[in-house]
């Protein structure tokens, strides 16, 4: 059963493997788990530029980190995703765009974790402030991962 599309910006696709429930916030966390909730349960994934559904519940003193753009529109972020779409549409052997949707399946999900777990799919991370711990989810055989396509969080 798919529910309505999930919008992601390609470099949120690596964040999905390697997501334990551990972000920003409480308000972030629990929108993060709502969102993988969807796409386990069947949702489409859009690639989009700038904001998307994670970045949304980010907030910052000022309010809304999207609405100020500091976050989303920063060009290390932009990097990375571009970095990111390239090694997805070469590893999953499609196009990958802004626009694409995606219907990710097992075997997607599958191949997209074990390149990353083997350190291919990690250059898109290199800057980020979670990749130690990412490294170390993937280290471990992605124990607790809370993305498992087709399975709801329980």
């Amino acid at each position: 059963m798919s529910e309505t599309t999930v919008k992601l910006r390609a470099h949120h696709l690596l964040c999905l493997l390697t997501y334990i429930g551990k972000g920003y916030t409480q308000a972030f966390v629990k929108n993060f788990d709502a969102l993988v909730d969807r796409i386990n349960r069947g949702a489409a994934i859009e690639i989009v530029s700038g904001c998307d559904d994670i970045c949304a519940a980010l907030h910052d003193a000022n309010g809304p980190v999207c609405d100020s753009g500091q976050h989303c529109l920063e060009s290390k972020a932009v990097k990375r995703d571009q970095i990111a779409r390239t090694a997805i549409a070469a590893a999953l052997n499609l196009p990958l765009q802004t626009g694409s949707v995606l219907h990710w399946d097992a075997t997607q999900y599958q191949i997209l974790r074990s390149l990353f777990a083997n350190g291919i799919l990690r250059q898109a991370c290199l800057s980020c402030p979670w990749q130690e711990l990412c490294a170390s989810v993937a280290s471990e055989d992605f124990s607790g991962v809370r993305m498992s396509i087709n399975k709801p969080l329980d």
